[in-house]
């Protein structure tokens, strides 16, 4: 019994099921409720209910695995006030769906700098500060779509230079300050 209670101490208990982060106290508070948790089963959701809720994500920077799909903003909702995608850094893979759309002041992808695995689409949509795609250098290949759309300060693909295929549609289109296509040249 005793060898049962020391063993069951190590257990790292992550969220069961899909993960939802509406205000800045439930990711601040991850860390403290999920300790040495680094792979989320699931998919995971941060969307803010009321406008500025969100301004960090540095309470899930123990992340490295995401199974499911990851939302950063939904397309009606979004992140009014988050600036950054630092509390990211760690992460690795999605196995999933990668959505970034409808994040206000996000003027750059800096924080998925470690990610080098999407198992299905990259949707980019709906981000008015978004200037690059700097973060996103670590990815080589895209299992799924690839989709930029309504980025009206987007002025480079750059970030995307070792992206080398894309396995469904590749679309960009409404991106008001993007003049060229650079960054996508290794796309084969």
């Amino acid at each position: 019994f005793d060898s049962w209670a020391i063993n069951s101490a190590n257990i790292i208990q992550c969220p069961v099921g899909s993960v939802y982060f509406t205000n800045q106290a439930q990711i601040d508070n991850f860390p403290t409720l999920y300790p040495g948790c680094t792979t989320i089963s699931d998919s995971v959701t941060i969307d803010e209910q009321v406008p500025g809720y969100i301004t960090n994500l540095n309470g899930l920077s123990q992340i490295t695995e995401i199974e499911g799909s990851l939302t950063i903003g939904l397309i009606n909702n979004g992140n009014y006030a988050l600036t950054s995608l630092d509390g990211l850094s760690g992460l690795t893979s999605i196995g999933e769906d990668l959505v970034i759309s409808s994040n206000n002041s996000l003027s750059n992808l800096v924080g998925l700098s470690s990610l080098t695995s999407v198992g299905g689409d990259l949707f980019i949509s709906n981000n008015d500060a978004l200037t690059n795609l700097s973060g996103l250098s670590g990815l080589s290949s895209l299992v799924g779509s690839l989709g930029i759309w309504d980025n009206y300060a987007l002025t480079t693909l750059h970030g995307l230079d070792v992206l080398a295929s894309v396995g469904g549609d590749l679309f960009i289109s409404n991106n008001d300050d993007l003049t060229n296509l650079s960054g996508l040249n290794g796309v084969t």
